[in-house]
Protein backbone atom coordinates (compact mmCIF):
# COMPACT_ATOMS: atom_id res chain seq x y z
CA UNK A 1 0.00 0.00 0.00
CA UNK A 2 2.95 2.39 0.85
CA UNK A 3 4.19 1.63 -2.51
CA UNK A 4 0.80 2.20 -4.11
CA UNK A 5 0.92 5.84 -2.23
CA UNK A 6 3.95 6.89 -3.15
CA UNK A 7 3.81 6.34 -6.89
CA UNK A 8 0.72 7.94 -6.93
CA UNK A 9 2.38 11.56 -5.02
CA UNK A 10 5.19 10.53 -7.54
CA UNK A 11 3.02 10.96 -10.76
CA UNK A 12 1.89 14.99 -9.80
CA UNK A 13 5.27 16.32 -10.21
CA UNK A 14 6.56 13.59 -13.39
CA UNK A 15 6.60 15.10 -16.38
CA UNK A 16 7.02 12.57 -19.38
CA UNK A 17 9.46 14.99 -21.89
CA UNK A 18 10.10 12.79 -24.67
CA UNK A 19 6.29 12.96 -24.87
CA UNK A 20 6.08 16.20 -25.02
CA UNK A 21 5.15 18.01 -28.35
CA UNK A 22 3.22 20.98 -29.49
CA UNK A 23 3.08 21.01 -33.41
CA UNK A 24 0.42 19.24 -34.05
CA UNK A 25 -1.46 19.85 -30.88
CA UNK A 26 -1.28 23.71 -32.03
CA UNK A 27 -2.88 22.86 -35.26
CA UNK A 28 -5.54 20.44 -33.93
CA UNK A 29 -6.24 23.24 -30.78
CA UNK A 30 -6.84 26.13 -33.70
CA UNK A 31 -9.31 24.07 -35.62
CA UNK A 32 -11.53 23.55 -32.37
CA UNK A 33 -11.51 26.75 -31.57
CA UNK A 34 -11.97 28.06 -35.19
CA UNK A 35 -15.09 25.28 -35.44
CA UNK A 36 -16.42 26.87 -32.40
CA UNK A 37 -16.06 30.20 -33.69
CA UNK A 38 -17.92 29.56 -36.88
CA UNK A 39 -20.60 28.05 -34.82
CA UNK A 40 -21.05 31.17 -33.03
CA UNK A 41 -20.80 33.39 -35.86
CA UNK A 42 -23.29 31.28 -37.95
CA UNK A 43 -26.07 31.63 -34.76
CA UNK A 44 -25.48 27.72 -34.40
CA UNK A 45 -24.54 27.54 -31.07
CA UNK A 46 -26.30 24.42 -29.95
CA UNK A 47 -23.58 22.64 -32.63
CA UNK A 48 -20.34 24.07 -30.45
CA UNK A 49 -20.29 21.10 -28.59
CA UNK A 50 -20.50 18.34 -30.65
CA UNK A 51 -18.38 19.86 -33.77
CA UNK A 52 -15.61 21.19 -31.32
CA UNK A 53 -15.52 18.02 -29.73
CA UNK A 54 -15.47 15.95 -32.77
CA UNK A 55 -12.67 17.59 -34.17
CA UNK A 56 -10.54 17.82 -30.83
CA UNK A 57 -11.18 14.42 -29.61
CA UNK A 58 -9.70 12.90 -32.60
CA UNK A 59 -6.55 13.60 -32.61
CA UNK A 60 -5.90 13.07 -28.68
CA UNK A 61 -4.90 9.45 -30.30
CA UNK A 62 -2.19 10.91 -32.30
CA UNK A 63 0.95 9.42 -30.70
CA UNK A 64 3.24 11.38 -33.60
CA UNK A 65 2.93 8.46 -35.94
CA UNK A 66 4.03 8.53 -40.09
CA UNK A 67 1.18 9.58 -42.21
CA UNK A 68 -0.27 6.26 -42.99
CA UNK A 69 -1.00 5.11 -39.20
CA UNK A 70 -1.83 8.34 -38.40
CA UNK A 71 -4.75 8.84 -40.88
CA UNK A 72 -5.77 5.43 -39.86
CA UNK A 73 -5.84 6.37 -36.51
CA UNK A 74 -8.03 9.54 -36.80
CA UNK A 75 -10.70 7.64 -39.29
CA UNK A 76 -10.72 4.71 -36.42
CA UNK A 77 -11.50 7.81 -34.32
CA UNK A 78 -13.88 9.84 -35.63
CA UNK A 79 -16.05 7.25 -36.51
CA UNK A 80 -16.30 5.28 -32.49
CA UNK A 81 -16.79 9.21 -31.70
CA UNK A 82 -19.70 9.39 -33.38
CA UNK A 83 -21.06 6.04 -32.67
CA UNK A 84 -20.58 6.45 -28.86
CA UNK A 85 -22.35 10.33 -29.13
CA UNK A 86 -25.70 8.71 -31.39
CA UNK A 87 -25.88 5.65 -28.90
CA UNK A 88 -25.37 8.25 -26.04
CA UNK A 89 -28.14 10.50 -27.48
CA UNK A 90 -30.45 7.52 -28.06
CA UNK A 91 -30.10 6.39 -24.55
CA UNK A 92 -30.94 9.94 -23.26
CA UNK A 93 -34.56 9.82 -22.77
CA UNK A 94 -34.66 5.58 -21.48
CA UNK A 95 -34.79 6.33 -17.96
CA UNK A 96 -33.03 3.94 -15.79
CA UNK A 97 -33.25 1.28 -18.82
CA UNK A 98 -30.34 3.52 -19.54
CA UNK A 99 -28.17 1.61 -17.03
CA UNK A 100 -28.43 -1.88 -19.28
CA UNK A 101 -27.14 0.31 -22.06
CA UNK A 102 -24.52 1.69 -20.49
CA UNK A 103 -23.09 -1.87 -19.26
CA UNK A 104 -22.98 -3.25 -22.74
CA UNK A 105 -21.55 -0.22 -23.84
CA UNK A 106 -18.96 -0.56 -21.21
CA UNK A 107 -18.30 -4.19 -21.50
CA UNK A 108 -17.07 -3.91 -25.32
CA UNK A 109 -15.69 -0.12 -24.63
CA UNK A 110 -13.22 -1.63 -21.85
CA UNK A 111 -12.83 -5.03 -24.02
CA UNK A 112 -11.37 -2.91 -26.62
CA UNK A 113 -7.90 -2.64 -24.95
CA UNK A 114 -7.48 -6.28 -26.85
CA UNK A 115 -7.03 -4.51 -30.06
CA UNK A 116 -3.87 -2.49 -28.53
CA UNK A 117 -2.80 0.79 -26.82
CA UNK A 118 -5.00 2.28 -29.88
CA UNK A 119 -7.91 0.44 -28.98
CA UNK A 120 -8.23 1.25 -25.09
CA UNK A 121 -7.87 4.94 -25.94
CA UNK A 122 -10.79 4.61 -28.83
CA UNK A 123 -12.56 2.34 -26.46
CA UNK A 124 -12.48 5.29 -23.40
CA UNK A 125 -13.11 7.84 -25.84
CA UNK A 126 -15.62 6.32 -27.00
CA UNK A 127 -17.47 5.77 -23.52
CA UNK A 128 -16.73 9.49 -22.80
CA UNK A 129 -18.62 10.52 -25.43
CA UNK A 130 -21.89 8.17 -24.88
CA UNK A 131 -21.41 9.54 -21.19
CA UNK A 132 -21.37 13.13 -22.41
CA UNK A 133 -24.78 12.91 -24.54
CA UNK A 134 -26.56 10.55 -22.70
CA UNK A 135 -26.38 12.96 -19.74
CA UNK A 136 -29.27 15.31 -20.98
CA UNK A 137 -32.58 13.78 -22.96
CA UNK A 138 -32.55 14.68 -26.59
CA UNK A 139 -34.88 13.20 -29.45
CA UNK A 140 -33.82 10.11 -32.08
CA UNK A 141 -33.48 12.94 -34.77
CA UNK A 142 -31.03 15.15 -32.37
CA UNK A 143 -28.96 12.15 -31.14
CA UNK A 144 -28.48 11.37 -35.11
CA UNK A 145 -27.65 14.91 -35.48
CA UNK A 146 -25.06 14.99 -32.70
CA UNK A 147 -23.35 11.59 -34.25
CA UNK A 148 -22.98 13.29 -37.52
CA UNK A 149 -21.38 16.83 -35.91
CA UNK A 150 -19.31 14.92 -34.22
CA UNK A 151 -17.90 12.82 -37.41
CA UNK A 152 -18.05 16.01 -39.45
CA UNK A 153 -15.72 17.99 -36.51
CA UNK A 154 -13.38 14.62 -37.05
CA UNK A 155 -13.46 15.13 -40.98
CA UNK A 156 -12.23 18.61 -40.40
CA UNK A 157 -9.24 17.76 -38.49
CA UNK A 158 -8.41 14.59 -40.60
CA UNK A 159 -8.82 17.10 -44.02
CA UNK A 160 -6.18 19.67 -42.19
CA UNK A 161 -3.70 16.96 -41.32
CA UNK A 162 -3.80 15.55 -44.83
CA UNK A 163 -3.41 19.26 -45.60
CA UNK A 164 -0.19 19.42 -43.57
CA UNK A 165 1.46 16.63 -44.68
CA UNK A 166 0.44 17.57 -48.36
CA UNK A 167 2.58 20.77 -47.46
CA UNK A 168 5.61 19.46 -45.43
CA UNK A 169 5.90 16.03 -45.21
CA UNK A 170 4.60 15.00 -48.53
CA UNK A 171 7.34 11.86 -48.69
CA UNK A 172 5.64 10.12 -46.00
CA UNK A 173 2.34 9.87 -47.27
CA UNK A 174 4.10 7.73 -49.95
CA UNK A 175 4.91 5.29 -47.36
CA UNK A 176 2.48 2.41 -46.73
CA UNK A 177 2.14 1.75 -43.37
CA UNK A 178 3.03 -1.69 -41.95
CA UNK A 179 0.33 -4.91 -41.52
CA UNK A 180 -1.34 -5.82 -38.56
CA UNK A 181 -2.51 -8.45 -36.97
CA UNK A 182 -6.06 -9.51 -38.17
CA UNK A 183 -8.58 -7.70 -35.39
CA UNK A 184 -10.59 -11.37 -35.37
CA UNK A 185 -7.19 -13.03 -34.01
CA UNK A 186 -6.58 -10.17 -31.71
CA UNK A 187 -9.74 -10.32 -29.96
CA UNK A 188 -9.82 -14.22 -29.42
CA UNK A 189 -6.70 -14.56 -27.87
CA UNK A 190 -8.04 -12.56 -24.97
CA UNK A 191 -11.75 -13.73 -24.71
CA UNK A 192 -11.00 -16.06 -21.14
CA UNK A 193 -12.29 -15.16 -17.87
CA UNK A 194 -8.24 -15.32 -16.71
CA UNK A 195 -7.85 -12.06 -19.36
CA UNK A 196 -7.24 -8.82 -17.74
CA UNK A 197 -9.29 -6.99 -20.54
CA UNK A 198 -12.41 -9.06 -19.69
CA UNK A 199 -12.07 -8.18 -15.73
CA UNK A 200 -11.14 -4.62 -16.66
CA UNK A 201 -14.75 -4.47 -18.83
CA UNK A 202 -16.28 -6.10 -16.16
CA UNK A 203 -15.30 -3.41 -13.51
CA UNK A 204 -15.71 -0.91 -15.75
CA UNK A 205 -19.38 -1.90 -16.62
CA UNK A 206 -20.29 -2.02 -12.93
CA UNK A 207 -18.88 1.38 -11.86
CA UNK A 208 -20.08 2.68 -14.69
CA UNK A 209 -23.64 1.58 -13.91
CA UNK A 210 -23.31 2.93 -10.39
CA UNK A 211 -21.77 5.79 -11.69
CA UNK A 212 -24.93 6.63 -13.76
CA UNK A 213 -27.45 5.57 -11.14
CA UNK A 214 -25.96 7.76 -8.43
CA UNK A 215 -25.70 10.86 -11.05
CA UNK A 216 -29.49 10.45 -11.61
CA UNK A 217 -30.64 9.91 -8.21
CA UNK A 218 -28.54 13.28 -7.66
CA UNK A 219 -29.91 15.56 -10.34
CA UNK A 220 -27.10 17.73 -9.99
CA UNK A 221 -26.35 19.91 -12.85
CA UNK A 222 -24.36 18.08 -15.52
CA UNK A 223 -25.07 15.01 -14.24
CA UNK A 224 -22.71 13.71 -17.31
CA UNK A 225 -20.39 14.63 -15.24
CA UNK A 226 -19.97 11.30 -12.82
CA UNK A 227 -19.98 8.92 -15.54
CA UNK A 228 -17.40 10.64 -18.02
CA UNK A 229 -15.09 10.95 -15.13
CA UNK A 230 -15.31 6.96 -14.85
CA UNK A 231 -14.66 6.25 -18.65
CA UNK A 232 -11.64 9.07 -18.55
CA UNK A 233 -10.06 7.92 -16.14
CA UNK A 234 -10.48 3.81 -15.73
CA UNK A 235 -7.92 1.62 -16.84
CA UNK A 236 -6.81 -2.34 -16.34
CA UNK A 237 -4.43 -1.70 -13.69
CA UNK A 238 -4.91 -0.54 -10.25
CA UNK A 239 -1.73 1.54 -9.54
CA UNK A 240 -2.85 3.37 -13.07
CA UNK A 241 -6.49 4.03 -12.33
CA UNK A 242 -5.02 5.20 -8.72
CA UNK A 243 -2.47 7.26 -10.44
CA UNK A 244 -5.21 9.09 -12.89
CA UNK A 245 -7.82 9.41 -10.52
CA UNK A 246 -5.25 11.34 -8.51
CA UNK A 247 -4.26 13.78 -11.09
CA UNK A 248 -7.82 13.74 -12.12
CA UNK A 249 -9.27 15.20 -8.94
CA UNK A 250 -5.77 17.99 -9.40
CA UNK A 251 -6.63 18.72 -12.74
CA UNK A 252 -9.99 19.21 -12.58
CA UNK A 253 -9.67 21.83 -9.30
CA UNK A 254 -7.08 23.45 -11.38
CA UNK A 255 -8.89 23.98 -14.55
CA UNK A 256 -12.21 25.28 -13.00
CA UNK A 257 -9.92 27.26 -10.26
CA UNK A 258 -8.46 29.29 -13.52
CA UNK A 259 -11.49 29.29 -15.41
CA UNK A 260 -13.63 30.80 -12.64
CA UNK A 261 -10.54 33.51 -11.97
CA UNK A 262 -10.74 34.10 -15.34
CA UNK A 263 -14.27 34.92 -15.90
CA UNK A 264 -14.32 37.20 -13.44
CA UNK A 265 -11.71 39.31 -14.17
CA UNK A 266 -11.39 39.23 -18.28
CA UNK A 267 -15.37 38.46 -19.27
CA UNK A 268 -16.72 35.61 -20.87
CA UNK A 269 -18.31 37.08 -24.40
CA UNK A 270 -18.70 33.89 -27.07
CA UNK A 271 -15.82 34.68 -29.17
CA UNK A 272 -13.88 34.53 -26.16
CA UNK A 273 -15.47 31.48 -24.84
CA UNK A 274 -14.19 29.98 -28.21
CA UNK A 275 -10.57 31.26 -27.69
CA UNK A 276 -10.41 29.63 -24.15
CA UNK A 277 -11.78 26.35 -25.78
CA UNK A 278 -9.03 26.43 -27.90
CA UNK A 279 -6.25 26.66 -25.65
CA UNK A 280 -8.08 23.89 -23.37
CA UNK A 281 -7.74 22.10 -26.49
CA UNK A 282 -4.23 22.59 -27.20
CA UNK A 283 -2.97 22.01 -23.56
CA UNK A 284 -4.88 18.86 -23.77
CA UNK A 285 -3.01 17.77 -26.24
CA UNK A 286 0.41 18.82 -26.11
CA UNK A 287 -0.02 16.91 -21.82
CA UNK A 288 -1.97 14.05 -22.54
CA UNK A 289 0.92 11.63 -22.40
CA UNK A 290 3.28 14.07 -20.75
CA UNK A 291 1.29 14.91 -17.63
CA UNK A 292 -2.11 13.88 -17.05
CA UNK A 293 -2.75 16.48 -14.62
CA UNK A 294 -2.02 19.66 -16.44
CA UNK A 295 -4.14 17.48 -19.76
CA UNK A 296 -7.14 17.79 -17.18
CA UNK A 297 -6.94 21.11 -16.38
CA UNK A 298 -7.14 21.96 -20.30
CA UNK A 299 -10.10 18.85 -20.58
CA UNK A 300 -11.78 20.98 -17.85
CA UNK A 301 -11.40 24.37 -19.36
CA UNK A 302 -12.38 23.63 -22.76
CA UNK A 303 -15.37 21.30 -22.21
CA UNK A 304 -16.87 24.56 -19.55
CA UNK A 305 -15.88 26.87 -22.34
CA UNK A 306 -17.70 24.82 -25.18
CA UNK A 307 -20.82 24.49 -22.97
CA UNK A 308 -20.94 27.94 -22.04
CA UNK A 309 -21.15 29.04 -25.61
CA UNK A 310 -23.87 26.98 -25.21
CA UNK A 311 -25.79 29.43 -23.11
CA UNK A 312 -25.14 26.91 -20.03
CA UNK A 313 -23.45 28.79 -16.69
CA UNK A 314 -20.72 27.61 -14.88
CA UNK A 315 -19.67 29.82 -12.71
CA UNK A 316 -22.66 29.10 -10.33
CA UNK A 317 -22.48 24.90 -11.21
CA UNK A 318 -18.89 25.05 -10.81
CA UNK A 319 -18.59 23.14 -7.62
CA UNK A 320 -21.05 20.61 -8.67
CA UNK A 321 -17.83 19.73 -10.97
CA UNK A 322 -15.80 19.24 -7.99
CA UNK A 323 -17.85 17.43 -5.90
CA UNK A 324 -19.17 14.99 -8.99
CA UNK A 325 -15.55 14.19 -9.57
CA UNK A 326 -14.85 13.21 -6.39
CA UNK A 327 -17.76 10.95 -6.32
CA UNK A 328 -16.61 9.59 -9.31
CA UNK A 329 -12.73 9.21 -7.73
CA UNK A 330 -14.89 7.30 -5.16
CA UNK A 331 -16.15 5.02 -6.70
CA UNK A 332 -12.83 4.27 -9.64
CA UNK A 333 -11.04 3.43 -6.21
CA UNK A 334 -13.24 1.23 -4.86
CA UNK A 335 -13.35 -0.73 -8.14
CA UNK A 336 -10.11 -1.73 -8.13
CA UNK A 337 -11.19 -4.18 -5.61
CA UNK A 338 -13.66 -6.19 -7.71
CA UNK A 339 -12.00 -9.11 -9.95
CA UNK A 340 -8.53 -7.23 -9.95
CA UNK A 341 -6.13 -8.28 -12.98
CA UNK A 342 -4.12 -11.44 -11.60
CA UNK A 343 -0.88 -9.53 -11.14
CA UNK A 344 -3.07 -7.90 -8.34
Amino acid sequence: MSSAITGVLSSTTRIEKANLHWRRPLIAGIVTGLLAALCIATDNTSYAVPLAVGSWFTSLLDTQQKFGLHLRTMSWSALWLAIGATIGGLASSTGYWQLLVVAAMSVACGFAGALGGLGLGNGSLTLVMYAVFAGAPVTDRAAVTTGLLVLLGGLVTIATSVLMYAIGAREQMRERPAASVPVGSRLRSHLHLHDDLVRHGVRLAIVMVAATAIAHALSWPHEYWIPMTVAWVARPGRQLTFERTWLRVLGTIAGIVFLTALMFTAGNSPYELAVLAAFGATITLIFVRAHYAVAVAGITIAVMSLFAIEGQSFDLNAHYRIWATLVAGALLTLGTLIWPARQE
